[in-house]
């Protein structure tokens, strides 16, 4: 257990349990213990990394160790690996914090006599502050963004009469009928340092369990855990880190599991559930991207935490590895820009089929269905095309070259850069506004021309390196006319080129045709 007077390595993040600076009746004679009750219940309503870091009171050093995985976190501390799933889950957390007693060290101490026997250490414990910490994590999923707002709004309202007492009964008793009826629904998680209650539970024995928690701390404190611990350097010159390196390290890992999180919610969202076993090559460029973004989180947490090692390691503070490691996550195709660009599309993708089939315009699911479907019709047909969903996509080729490199190279990061030099990152074209523009002419034309016969409306996939993205193509009597017709434009005025006995030759800016009329003139 962490106690006064023992050392502390920051460059492993270990305490040396065995070791203490002074002998115990040094330490005894120096202890100091002051009262410090003071609890406070927050309410905690954003979950980016940032935020859970801010709630645990994480120094940058620790933050830093967390960050790259030189430090296993557990207890209360575990909320930091229990991020949102889903864009569709509501999400609040009340956090209570308790303290119990502040011990400490006189500074008189430093002029004693040490019994230091080994050199490993950095640091000595002077102070620590005692008490416990519990997240209660409110979690509730939807069906929809719509519902999901006004969700967030109720869980908000019923976590808020929580905070100012402790009974389970007027905690129940202080909530509407209908936020009764929601609270049953409600999945709660729990981080605590009181072990035995930690884990998923109903919101009924969330009530329950923040009752009682006062009473595991103990009467006088006694089952308090060490909160925070004040460290003095043996060294007088300590190795800090910059905090805006790692500010920037947690939004590159909070970005990677955004997209992460997006690509599996498109999945196994049911709403996608057709679409997904319409095109299944669409389902397989998610799932393949979702693993890439995992294991290239997991590279670059690899070498965060060498960058640490070797800055704390160093006789002066370098920071040059940890900016060379963030110039080439923005330089490389795993960039936020790139991967939100290429994620979008494929939302933008799953969002028109889901909308043809809600309306229920056919969608040809395969070439030999189109056919089948042009080749009797006399009529003119109007099919919405998505043109890149099925293509070769360059950009998945590139991540996996980055994947394959790395894994047939054990490399120094002098290595690692010029390879990112080699593998020329690719960025995605933005296709969102060209498929959201095209969806809405032809859902619009649709609306008002469904009920002509001599007109049919479908959609379809095919794959169309001219036109990215979607287009919209017109077929007449089963043979295509254009690939990218222009529904909501008007043609520039026609010229008479020539007029011959029976024949009108004209032209147009859009279309060269000839109209054959009968001249009822004599």
């Amino acid at each position: 257990p962490l106690d006064l007077g023992m050392l502390y390595d920051c460059r492993s993040d270990s305490f040396c349990s065995d070791v203490s600076l002074w002998d115990d009746s040094t330490i005894a004679f120096m202890r100091q213990s002051l009262p410090r009750p003071l609890t406070e219940v927050k309410c905690i309503e954003g979950d980016s990394l940032q935020d859970r870091f801010r709630a645990l009171d994480v120094t940058t050093p620790l933050r830093a160790s967390v960050l790259s995985g030189l430090v296993e976190v557990g207890g209360a501390a575990g909320y930091l690996n229990h991020p949102v799933q889903s864009t569709l889950q509501d999400r609040v957390t009340l956090q209570y914090r308790t303290t119990t007693r502040l011990d400490m060290l006189s500074h008189r101490v430093l002029q004693e006599k040490t019994d230091r026997t080994q050199q490993k250490a950095t640091h000595v414990v002077m102070a620590v502050l005692y008490g416990a910490q519990a997240f209660f994590i409110f979690d509730s999923k939807h069906i929809s963004r719509q519902h999901s707002v006004a969700g967030e709004a109720d869980m908000h309202s019923v976590v808020k009469k929580m905070m100012p007492t402790f009974s389970a009964d007027q905690i129940f008793s202080s909530l509407s009928d209908y936020e009764k009826l929601n609270s049953s629904l409600y999945q709660c998680t729990m981080y605590s340092d009181v072990d035995y209650v930690n884990g998923s539970m109903t919101c009924d024995r969330a009530l329950q369990v923040y009752e009682t928690l006062p009473k595991h701390i103990g009467q006088q404190g006694e089952k308090a855990v060490p909160l925070y611990a004040w460290l003095y350097p043996l060294k007088i010159l300590e190795h800090s880190v910059e905090i805006l390196f790692f500010t920037k390290a947690e939004c590159v890992l909070d970005h990677l599991r955004q997209a992460t999180m997006r690509c599996q919610e498109m999945m196994t969202d049911f709403t996608n559930g057709c679409v997904m076993k319409w095109f299944p090559d669409l389902k397989y460029k998610l799932s393949r991207l979702s693993e890439l973004l995992q294991k290239y989180q997991s590279e670059f947490k690899s070498e965060l935490a060498m960058a640490v090692k070797t800055m704390r390691e160093s006789e002066g503070v370098d920071e040059n590895r940890l900016r060379d490691i963030l110039q080439n996550h923005e330089q490389s195709s795993f960039c936020l820009q790139s991967i939100q660009l290429w994620v979008n599309n494929k939302a933008a993708e799953v969002k028109a089929l889901n909308v043809c089939k809600t309306r229920n315009i056919v969608i040809m699911k395969s070439q030999e269905e189109l056919d089948g479907v042009l080749r009797p019709s006399k009529d003119r047909v109007l099919c919405f095309t998505l043109t890149s969903l099925e293509d070769e996509d360059p950009f998945l080729s590139t991540l996996e070259q980055h994947k394959h490199s790395v894994q047939e190279n054990t490399m120094n990061q002098t290595d690692l850069t010029g390879q990112q030099e080699t593998l020329r990152p690719l960025k995605p074209p933005d296709l969102t506004q060209k498929i959201q523009s095209d969806l809405r002419l032809f859902t619009k034309s649709y609306v008002d021309r469904r009920d002509e016969e001599s007109i049919k409306f479908i959609a379809a996939v095919i794959p169309d390196i001219s036109v990215p993205g979607s287009s919209i193509r017109l077929y007449q009597q089963g043979s295509l006319i254009t690939t990218n017709f222009q529904l909501g434009l008007k043609p520039d005025p026609v010229q008479v080129l020539s007029i011959y006995m029976s024949i009108i030759d004209i032209t147009s800016h859009h279309y060269c045709c000839y109209i054959e009329t009968c001249l009822s003139l004599i």
